[in-house]
């Protein structure tokens, strides 16, 4: 354990974040805190350092740290990205933060006068999902949603075809209530087999741990609120108000 007070100016070794400059700068270090420990077992060392560093700009004072072992001093070679990952853990306080990332327009939550508040509400925190990039549960959550449609409208079961008897038999899985959609003809036959294609990808998702593609979901936000205009939000059109609606 190490503790020095730097008479001469010595650089951080990189430029960090300058909250007050709001940008990466250079950085004097004033006081620096070392600490080492090596484990002969595995010939594994650790070394981590802590500073008191200063903007070289607009002076203003922050604090960083710095650990390096064995393991990230190396980095790793990635075989899926056929390429050698550095590995850098120098952290200054306070951080740099984060970008609030904003939705695409096109997914941002639309004004729904007709849809009811449990597919609402569960297609909200789809949307957030997606804000934060977690893919993996924006399709587990998309297929929930087809299942919130069918609930709400009470669509228990439909015809699937089984391959072991070899004819269509009624089932209450998703698969046969996204059929019962088209039964009931909620919907076309052709737009349940896209709903079918969101209910697999879903699938995927929840039991192969699968992360679907960023554009694979926007093409799953699409025919969802396209669903929900024909399903629920088509009732607010009133083309001819004067005209009975069988006439």
């Amino acid at each position: 354990m190490k503790t020095e007070e730097l008479n001469d100016i010595n650089l951080l070794r990189k430029k960090v974040y300058c909250s007050k400059c709001n940008r990466n700068t250079n950085h004097g270090i004033i006081y620096k805190h070392k600490e080492e420990e090596y484990i002969p077992e595995g010939n594994f060392y650790i070394l981590e350092e802590y500073y008191i560093i200063k903007c070289m700009g607009c002076e203003n004072v922050a604090f960083a740290s710095d650990y390096e072992d064995s393991n990230t001093a190396r980095g790793w070679y990635d075989e899926d990205l056929n390429d050698w990952i550095e590995v850098d853990l120098l952290t200054v306080y306070p951080e740099k933060p984060k970008k609030s990332k904003r939705l695409p327009s096109r997914l941002i939550m639309k004004n729904y006068e007709f849809i009811p508040g449990e597919v609402r509400g569960l297609y909200k925190q789809i949307l957030n999902a997606y804000k934060d990039e977690s893919y993996l549960l924006c399709a587990i959550g998309l297929r929930m949603v087809i299942e919130a449609i069918c609930k709400d409208l009470k669509i228990k079961t439909g015809l699937v075809y089984s391959e072991k008897e070899k004819k269509k038999i009624r089932r209450d899985n998703i698969e046969g209530k996204i059929n019962g959609l088209a039964e009931k003809e909620v919907i076309l036959d052709k737009q349940a087999d896209i709903l079918h294609q969101i209910r697999k990808l879903g699938n995927k998702s929840t039991h192969d741990f699968k992360v679907p593609k960023k554009n694979i979901l926007d093409q799953a936000f699409y025919i969802i609120e396209t669903i929900f205009h024909l399903v629920y939000e088509i009732r607010k059109f009133n083309i001819l108000p004067n005209e009975s609606k069988h006439k």
